[in-house]
């Protein structure tokens, strides 16, 4: 890739690369297998995967729920769905722009608190006032859509690299239960018009305020191995635990292994160059 982009990449840099690396092969635990237990074995591990997957299967509930119940709304039925998913847009758009600037923490929560009060709402709107209930409805589905989006980011920041792609992996097996549910959440309209809405809600404003207990992800170097991810989150208090942050003794560490890029400076020519006898007057 150096060569390719016309570089030259620092021999004291790929020494140590290649020193990890043959220090990461003679460590005895390299092969070792990883299941699905190692998601739950540690205590706050535990906790963040539970945290995880109830998001995870919330907000698949929620999103095919609300999208299935368009026609309880009133109106309609095409209108509905068209508006349904044209609000996807925006949603996704704005969870792209808010998750680099905000981090991910605080953008998910808002998204799932908002969303989901908004779905409550719909209880307090008469039924003659079909556009104030599709407002309201189309709000949580702008929220649940832009969560759906921050989610996976987010799940993929909190597993070590070690058990990344199962944590996914198990993350979307919930999902996947959460979409079996909405159906059957959605027929609860039979009963009684704004009781799915009020599940939807209810559910989505726990999922949020369980986030409370997840660390923020934004600019923190990604776990590497159980013991890192175990630690990743601890501190602080329990609603706001601490968020990783790169250590400035590390950057300094690698810094002093690069060689100096600089080029050399002549003496003589610098002593001839009438540049140098202008910025030492200059500082004069």
């Amino acid at each position: 890739m150096a060569k390719t982009n016309g570089v030259d990449f620092p021999d004291a840099l790929w020494e140590k690369m290649v020193e990890s690396k043959d220090k990461l092969a003679e460590t005895p635990d390299n092969g070792r297998f990883y299941s699905v237990r190692d998601l739950v074995r540690t205590p706050n591990l535990a906790k963040k995967s539970a945290i995880v997957f109830y998001n995870w299967g919330v907000i698949t509930m929620v999103y095919y729920g609300l999208s299935l119940n368009t026609s309880a709304l009133g109106g309609d039925d095409y209108i509905n769905f068209f508006l349904s998913g044209l609000v996807e847009f925006p949603a996704l758009l704005m969870s792209i722009i808010v998750i680099e600037k905000w981090g991910r923490r605080s953008p998910h929560i808002m998204f799932m608190v908002g969303g989901g009060v908004a779905c409550i709402c719909t209880l307090f709107v008469p039924s003659d006032l079909f556009p104030l209930t599709m407002t309201l409805a189309m709000i949580g589905k702008f929220g649940i859509a832009a969560s759906f989006n921050i989610i996976y980011i987010w799940t993929g920041e909190i597993y070590p690299t070690v058990v990344r792609n199962l944590g996914l992996g198990v993350s979307s097996m919930w999902a996947r239960v959460g979409g079996i549910i909405s159906p059957f959440v959605a027929l609860l309209a039979d009963s009684w018009r704004p009781l799915p809405y009020i599940v939807f809600g209810g559910v989505s404003v726990l999922g949020g305020i369980l986030c409370l207990m997840l660390p923020e992800t934004l600019g923190a170097p990604l776990p590497q191995t159980l013991e890192e991810a175990e630690d990743f989150g601890k501190g602080g208090s329990l609603l706001c635990p601490a968020g990783g942050h790169k250590k400035p003794e590390d950057t300094k560490e690698l810094e002093a292994d690069l060689p100096d890029m600089s080029p050399p400076v002549d003496a003589t020519n610098a002593m001839t160059n009438p540049s140098f006898y202008l910025s030492f007057e200059t500082g004069l």
